[in-house]
């Protein structure tokens, strides 16, 4: 999902049915905000529709461009595809999306919406404090760089040591690191998080393959960070690590650490 200067681009990886996909009813586009405070946690905002005006298809199908009514900067536009097929008649794997639109492609407005309080308009909102990674024991992964399906990245709490962190609310999420192993074997990776509620397993998926489900237990706060460690076998070269929701949310995930499979 990538912003345009009239809504969204959407890629597949095979070309689509273009009588569903022409069809503006399937893309039923809807915008929010979440009210940035303390305490963790806000209802949806600001709630409202947003109108589909045109649906043009690019590149054999593979390409689908969405032109809206409106983009509107400092809000979360959201959609839930409805019925999309390939033209082989394969569903979607993952049919939600969900875009955190800060900034236009041009003439972005002041954000009108995080400030808090009414004495001064001027007032910024108040990110977390970043950390470094203190004598890491392998190779740093950032979530906040991964790639990253229906979960949020955020930085409204302290203690990350990237750019953010990946937080999991609901749904079909998932979070995809691509490693790199020097060599093949069992090795270890360390999974960084803060989770400021009750236990949230996450499925852990090595190359394609269910490895596990990952207990993550409470952290005692969403600034609390602690690590989550598993063994894995990897091949040599890129492997695919994937952390996804296991039927409920999930805690917040700041990196992956890897530590490679040791010469013999």
């Amino acid at each position: 999902m990538k912003l345009t200067k009239t809504g969204f681009r959407f890629s597949f990886t095979k070309s689509v049915d273009p009588k569903l996909a022409g069809e503006v009813a399937n893309w039923p586009f809807k915008r929010y905000y979440y009210k940035y405070h303390k305490a963790y946690g806000s209802p949806q905002i600001d709630v409202t529709p947003v109108k589909v005006e045109s649906v043009e298809i690019l590149k054999g199908g593979k390409v689908i461009d969405v032109h809206l009514e409106e983009l509107k900067a400092w809000h979360i536009h959201e959609v839930k595809i409805m019925g999309l097929k390939s033209e082989d008649g394969t569903s979607l794997a993952n049919s939600y999306f969900a875009y955190t639109l800060n900034r236009l492609l041009e003439d972005t407005p002041p954000d009108p919406l995080h400030v808090s309080g009414t004495a001064s308009p001027k007032k910024k909102v108040a990110f977390g404090k970043p950390a470094k990674v203190i004598d890491p024991r392998g190779e740093v992964y950032q979530a906040a760089d991964a790639k990253v399906k229906g979960a949020r990245t955020s930085n409204s709490h302290d203690g990350y040591t990237g750019t953010g962190y990946v937080d999991f609310d609901k749904g079909n999420e998932s979070i995809e690191w691509n490693i790199k192993s020097s060599r093949q074997g069992q090795g270890e990776i360390l999974i960084r998080y803060a989770l400021g509620a009750s236990a949230r397993p996450l499925n852990l998926i090595v190359n394609g393959e269910k490895h596990s489900v990952l207990p993550f237990p409470g952290t005692g706060g969403w600034s609390d960070w602690k690590e989550m460690a598993a063994r894995v076998d990897l091949k040599k070269g890129s492997n695919s690590i994937v952390l996804a929701t296991n039927g409920a949310s999930g805690g917040n995930i700041d990196h992956l650490q890897l530590i490679g499979p040791k010469s013999d």
